[in-house]
């Protein structure tokens, strides 16, 4: 008589084959992460697959564990690169899309000072500049959307009750206002895939609510420095408005560069 061990092991193979194939990503991160209990080695597997396109990896990751989850903004150590970075570099859409559904930050950049949409196609563009208009009344949304130059954005968020400090700042330490004056040539080079872009508006939004125009980013550099230092078309009126708030052309510590006023 065939015993019952007999049995289970004939339907063993099949049972074994299709939960390895379903749990791979699981097996793959958990081996990774108890061979060396550092956080440090899954920000590298959650980086690497970012860059070279593993999706069901990236799935894994974004899924919170415990009672914590990935830091989405991580940046890997060589280039400065976060996944969104990355994804957008590469040109991995579904990658790019799951990490923006998990509220990666696009305004962050890397060692060479590039973010995501400067590393990105046209196409990887308008879906990096397309996802402002969802994420609710966040300091994150809000930060896009003044360094996108969305002014319907801006003026939506700043409406509404939620209390939101003017003066958030992303990873890279950049404030709204900030980031509203330091890509404005990006910005028009690009026009034709904003919707409602109006900078200068942003500027003026800002600064009646409070913005500080003395914030400084890591080389010491403020909004002002930004505009003076662009060749964009608005950036003569982004002066006037900051220097109309009472900004000091002196501000900043002592690494902050000379502020050259173009005079039209």
């Amino acid at each position: 008589m065939p015993s019952i061990h007999t049995k289970q092991n004939k339907d063993l193979p099949f049972g074994i084959f299709r939960n390895k194939r379903l749990l791979a990503p699981y097996h793959d991160v958990a081996a990774s992460v108890f061979r060396n209990n550092k956080s440090a080695n899954l920000d590298e597997i959650f980086l690497a697959s970012a860059r070279d396109g593993d999706y069901d990896r990236i799935q894994t990751l974004v899924r919170p564990h415990d009672q914590s989850s990935m830091n989405i903004d991580v940046k890997d150590r060589r280039y400065g690169n976060s996944a969104v970075i990355w994804a957008a570099k590469r040109g991995h859409i579904k990658i790019l899309q799951l990490l923006l559904k998990h509220g990666a930050d696009v305004t962050l950049r890397n060692y060479d000072n590039k973010t995501a949409l400067d590393e990105a196609s046209p196409g990887i563009q308008q879906i990096l500049v397309a996802t402002v208009t969802s994420g609710g009344s966040s300091p994150r949304r809000l930060m896009q959307a003044a360094w996108q130059g969305n002014s319907h954005a801006v003026e939506q968020i700043l409406s509404e009750r939620r209390v939101i400090d003017i003066n958030c700042q992303n990873a890279d330490g950049m404030t709204p206002l900030l980031l509203a004056a330091c890509d404005l040539s990006l910005f028009e080079k690009i026009r034709s895939l904003l919707t409602n872009y109006d900078p200068v508006r942003v500027v003026s939004l800002l600064l009646q609510h409070r913005a500080d125009p003395s914030a400084c980013d890591s080389e010491g550099r403020t909004s002002l420095h930004h505009a003076a230092l662009s060749k964009a078309s608005a950036a003569l009126n982004l002066i006037g408005l900051i220097l109309g708030s009472g900004a000091s052309i002196g501000i900043g510590h002592s690494s902050v560069v000379n502020v050259h006023i173009p005079i039209p």
